[in-house]
């Protein structure tokens, strides 16, 4: 097996976010749903369950999270991490990572 000699940047992203189709049969509702997972009580669970940064920011303020530092933005253009997406797969079959 022959690994080419490349420079690696290793980045963890984690995008989460929530839509809506354009077939979607009941958009009215599905707006709905996603402005109720945004408010105060369900972000709290998120944050709780999952220790990433809630998108309310009220909820920053509860005591409960105190320990988050606070958010600071990236300016990273998503859409670049396209273009490492192939080179990402073709390096993890040459290495046999799975």
């Amino acid at each position: 097996m022959q690994v080419t000699k490349r420079i690696l940047i290793f980045l963890f992203v984690n995008i989460s976010g929530g839509g809506i189709f354009r077939e979607a049969p009941n958009q009215e509702n599905a707006l709905k749903f996603l402005l109720y997972l945004s408010t105060l009580d369900p972000q709290k669970s998120f944050a709780t369950l999952t220790s990433e940064y809630p998108v309310n920011r009220y909820v920053l303020a509860d005591q409960n999270f105190k320990n988050f530092k606070p958010f600071k933005m990236d300016n990273l253009v998503l859409s670049i991490l396209n273009d490492s997406f192939s080179l990402a797969k073709e390096t993890s079959k040459e290495v046999g990572w799975k």
